[in-house]
């Protein structure tokens, strides 16, 4: 496992339309967020609520948090540091029966322990061979998964 260090941002959100938080979402994934979620809340007043968690790299803090306080009804960010423990990874393009497809590889110590196939990828093969998303799925890792990958060494 490789550890690093990252930032983990959040906010409550009560006063904003819903459906603004998608494009808030895009807007951070594509300014460089690792990950963006949102959680239910009960905020004071008994008013329903979001709760905004954004993890990015430490370099990314303050132009995220722009991006937060301009495009939300959020009037302040807190952030933490986190340290993290992860897998190596790296994308691969396999062959399959539906086509070509780009994978991630997950290793440890080099040894190849999952293989997962990207969201996009599989979405467009959907779409081209008119089949269900989760049928997609499972051709991809059937065809693309552990027993056909090689270690990385």
């Amino acid at each position: 496992m490789e550890p690093d260090e990252v930032r983990v941002m959040e906010t409550h959100i009560d006063d904003m339309n819903p459906e603004l938080l998608g494009f808030l979402m895009e807007r951070l994934l594509d300014e460089g967020a690792l990950d963006v979620a949102f959680s239910p809340l009960q905020m004071k007043k008994n008013r329903p609520g979001v709760k905004l968690t954004v993890i990015t790299a430490p370099s990314l803090l303050e132009h995220l948090a722009r991006i937060i306080l301009l495009e939300s009804t959020a009037i302040g960010v807190r952030h933490y540091p986190a340290e993290r423990l992860t897998l190596a990874r790296h994308t691969e393009l396999r062959e399959s029966s539906l086509g070509p497809v780009r994978v991630k590889l997950l290793s440890e110590e080099g040894v190849v322990v999952r293989v997962a196939p990207e969201f996009e990828e599989c979405r467009r093969l959907a779409l081209e061979c008119g089949l269900p998303l989760a049928e997609v799925y499972r051709i991809v890792e059937r065809e693309t998964g552990l027993e056909t990958a090689t270690p990385q060494r």
